[in-house]
This record gives structure tokens, sequence and C-alpha cells, in this order.
């Protein structure tokens, strides 16, 4: 195989492995690198192909490797002495040296400081080695080849950060973990930048919480990362940096913006902080938002100076009771949280709201509030699955009844998924015979949607349940009983000699 090929296939190899690390992947790259030849030129090839291999495919590729070894042909010993011969040869035997499954092998192969540099993520995972030799020549070493690394930004200085933390579950992983935050304190601020940009969340982590800790952090550099950085823990972290230096030193300038941030916890936070500044006044454009936390603290923000949110409320929504969006929502919701029971005839006509978002707001609102609206029943049927959930739900915890004649009749096949379930919901919360009977038949009717639910919850009704009191309705055994007939074939004959003693025999 010519170098060019090779390096073409090294390539592939990596990037599958790195895609997917538990495959098929990393084993045929490390079977690849061990058939080898120890030349410079080919190890060179393949090194380089190396540096973008992600952190697991580095465990991965030692696992594998070790493997390799392992399964080669001839006795312990002479594989030993293969191994000591391969891991002088070339910056590709020092590579299999280190993963080699002869802890002196591995312990020995640290010893060779010039081609340490360029498998620096092996480095990193020796010291975390279950030998105590191994672990102590690589820890020795280690601290001189991370902080070189990290002089510059670059895919090693990355990489091998993001194998230390990778490495944090272990037993003895602790070591490279601190050892890399201890360093990342002095590294200039493109290193820091760079690692802070790396794929892996507990990488990027580490780095912000060093970069946080750091005096010379930029808050606008903070307030940027809050507003466009992926990970929400390290958003929440900056976000929480901000606050703190904005309380500190008395500047709502660096909480205004996120105001405007999609999370509702950065809003919540940002409004906490400007209504501590003496910003009361900002609680109130924001006490229709869709985010709860963010509405509790507008509330209280108006509460402190002395005027009540509820006001607001009602005019807000008399405002919008044509409003075809779903901003009304958090309106809504707000009037449920602080308003009154009179309150709840002004969710009524948001039932029939063209939103479904709309339409569960009213639904949880008017309920709230201490509401028994008649006409919750028809939306049993709504086309919005979340419509049908929140109705259903709140039938349930007011004991709202609906006749059993209309429920069963909403458990048809031909009903949507949504209906059904909550058809099925509601006559298991009806009383003890309706709830078997609804499972029987489902189990009766082979229902491919509902039916192992009500498996489910047959069985476990058999083993919780001490009897049945409820006097069983006219015709009701009859039910049962046939019923029963029909589903002996799906459950056990325990769960069906049971039942039938609680129907009497």
């Amino acid at each position: 195989m010519s170098e060019l090929d090779l390096a073409a296939r090294l390539d592939e190899l990596v990037r599958e492995s790195n895609a997917d690390g538990s495959g098929e992947s990393p084993a045929a790259l490390a079977r690849l690198l061990f058939e080898l030849p120890d030349e410079a030129g080919t190890a060179d090839v393949a090194l380089k192909a190396l540096q973008d291999a992600s952190p697991r495919t580095w465990v991965k590729l030692d696992e594998h490797l070790r493997l390799c070894s392992f399964h080669r042909p001839g006795s312990f010993a002479r594989r030993r002495r293969a191994a000591a011969k391969a891991k002088v040869s070339s910056p590709l035997g020092v590579l299999r040296a280190l993963c080699s499954p002869d802890g002196r092998v591995r312990e020995a192969a640290l010893q060779r400081s010039a081609e340490l540099p360029r498998l620096l993520p092996v480095v990193v995972i020796r010291a975390a080695d279950w030998a105590a030799p191994v672990r102590d020549a690589a820890r020795a070493v280690l601290p001189e080849l991370l902080r070189d690394a990290l002089r510059v930004p670059g895919a090693r200085a990355v990489t091998s950060v993001a194998t230390a933390t990778h490495l944090a579950g272990r037993r003895r992983g602790d070591f490279v973990v601190e050892l890399a935050a201890d360093l990342l304190v002095d590294v200039s601020p493109d290193v820091l930048l760079a690692v802070r940009n790396a794929d892996g969340r507990h990488v990027r982590r580490l780095a912000c919480r060093v970069w946080l800790s750091r005096p010379d952090t930029d808050v606008r550099d903070v307030l940027d990362a809050v507003l466009g950085e992926a990970d929400n823990v390290c958003r929440l972290w900056c976000a929480r940096h901000l606050v703190e230096r904005a309380l500190a030193e008395q500047r709502s300038d660096l909480v205004e913006p996120l105001l405007s941030a999609v999370g509702g916890d950065l809003r919540a936070m940002a409004l906490d902080a400007l209504v501590r500044l003496g910003r009361s006044e900002v609680g109130r454009a924001f006490l229709g938002d869709r985010s709860a936390g963010v509405r509790a603290v507008a509330q209280w923000a108006v509460r402190r100076d002395g005027e009540d949110p509820v006001p607001f409320y009602r005019e807000a929504l008399a405002a919008c009771v044509d409003d075809g969006t779903a901003a009304v929502a958090g309106v809504l919701l707000g009037l449920g949280e602080c308003g009154s029971r009179d309150d709840a005839v002004l969710a009524v006509p948001f039932l029939r709201h063209g939103r479904p978002r709309v339409r569960a707001a009213a639904i949880r609102a008017a309920s709230g509030l201490g509401g028994r609206e008649g006409g919750w029943a028809a939306l049993l049927t709504d086309s919005a699955p979340v419509v049908v959930r929140m109705v259903s739900r709140t039938m349930i915890a007011l004991e709202v009844t609906v006749p059993v004649g209309e429920l069963w009749a909403l458990l048809d096949p031909a009903r949507p998924r949504h209906v059904r379930r909550a058809a099925y919901l509601l006559l298991r919360h009806r009383d003890t015979w309706t709830r078997l009977e609804a499972d029987l038949r489902l189990l009766a009717g082979r229902d491919a949607e509902l039916g192992e639910r009500a498996r489910a919850d047959l069985l476990r009704w058999v083993r919780e349940a001490v009897n049945a009191y409820a006097r069983l309705p006219v015709g009701g055994r009859e039910v049962l009983e046939e019923l029963l007939r029909d589903v002996r074939d799906v459950l056990p004959d325990e769960v069906v000699r049971r039942l039938r003693w609680q129907l009497g025999h």
C-alpha cells in the first residue's frame, strides 16, 4: 500500500472511529496500526492521521492495540520480546509499546522522550494506568509535555486536555484532570479559547470554569459566550458570572442583553439582577413571559413596587381576545398563578383559541383558579395532543366526570392516538371495575397501541390490590367474565385466577 493510499485509509478509519467509538472502526484502526512496518515514513503518515483522533478514539485504540498483542501468535515471552524490540524502532513502535499488555514494556516506552510529544494523548491515558510503576512514570513526564503542548493553540493541546477530562470517571483519573486544570490557569487566551471551543462538553466545562476564574477575563467575551455557548452548563456559569459582576459593580448594562436570551433561566437571572439593582419597573414587561421562572421574578418585581400584577393580567387578556398569536399563553398562565376564583371565567374564551399552546394554557389557568368549565369534555377530541393531555389530567385532578359511554366511544380504534390515550386514562381513574374492563377490552381486541399499557396496568393492579370493595354494576360480572375468556392466552394463569376470584368465583 502506497503512503498516499495508507493516509487515505487511516483518515477514513479515524473519521469513522470518531463518529462511532464503540463500533468496529476502532478495532480495524488498531489492527492496521499494529501490522504496519516500523518505517519512518509510515510512522509519520500514521501519526499525522491520528492528530484528528478524538479522546474516545484514543481510549479505544489503547484497548484494541492491547488486544492485538494478546492475539498475536506465539508464547507470551516471545510476544513480550517482540514488543520490546518494536518500541525502539520507530514512533509507531513506541505507540504499540505504550499500549502493550505488559506493564514493563509500557513503563520502558515512557522513557522514549523524543517520541512522546506526538503521542501525548496516550501518555495522558498511561497517567491513569492501573499499574503503579507505569502510572508513576507517566506522571513524571506528563506535566512538562502537557505544558509544552499548551503553549500554542492546536489540535494536540485540545485533544490532550480533552483526553484528560474523558478519563475523569476512571478510578485513577483525578490526577490528569487536576493537572490539566492547573496548567490551563496560566495558558494564553488563544489556547484557552481553543480548548473552550472543543467538541466534548466535559473539556468545554473545565476550560470554562478556569476561564471564568481568571482575572483577565473580559465581560464582553463572557456575554458573547452566554448568547452563543451551546452547552447549557457553561452558559449558566457565564450568566452567573455576569450577574455577580453586575451586582458587585452596580452595572445593569452587563445583564440587560440577557433579557432577550432564548433560555428562560437566563432571562430570569437577568431580571432578578436588574430588580436587585433598583430597576423594578423592568418587571412589568415580563409578566406575560412564556417561562414560569421569569413570570415569578416579574410578579415579585411588581409587588416590590407596591403594585398587584393581577390587574395587568386582566387588562392584557381583555385586549388579547382576538389575538391570534401564542404570546397570550404566558398572560393566561400568569393569571392562573396569582388571580382569584372569579378570574377563571376570563380564561374560558381562550379555550377556543386557534393556537394549541393557548388552549392548553387556558385550561391550566382556569383549573388553577378553581374553575370547573363544563365544556372541557369537548376538548377531549381536540386535534392537538398537548390540549387533550392537559384537559384529561385536569379532569382527573378536579374529578370532573364524563359519561362512560362517551369514553368508550373515544376509545374506538378509528380515533387519533392521543384521544384514545386520554379516554383510556379517564377510564382507568373512573373506578375499579371500569378500569379492569378497559384493560381487558384492549387486551381482548389485541390493541396495537394501548394493549401493552393495558396489560401492564392489569398486572400492576393484580399485584397491588388487596380486594375490590366497590359493587359491580348490573351485568358487569358477565361482561368481565366474557372478556377474561378472550384474554386467557395473553395473561398468566395466576392473574386470570386472581381476577376470577375478585369476581366471586
